[in-house]
């Protein structure tokens, strides 16, 4: 359990760095609660609705996310 959990959190720095760049962890939180994690898909959600964002870059976003470190 520990070995994916190490690996998650690995794909996660990968995908924050890709999409922030090196200096992400200056400005991001280090962890999200459940509730923040959750308004941040819906506005996701909504972009997409609007036509903001492609659907490729909703899944992105949204994968992103779902990975982010999550407040006990």
């Amino acid at each position: 359990m520990k070995a994916n959990k190490e690996f998650k959190m690995e794909k996660f720095e990968k995908m924050m760095t890709d999409a922030l760049g090196d200096k992400w962890r200056e400005y991001c939180p280090a962890e999200l609660t459940e509730y923040e994690k959750f308004e941040i898909k819906r506005a996701l959600l909504s972009r997409f609705e609007q036509g903001e964002d492609s659907f490729a870059k909703f899944l992105e976003c949204f994968s992103l996310i779902n990975l982010y470190p999550e407040k006990q």
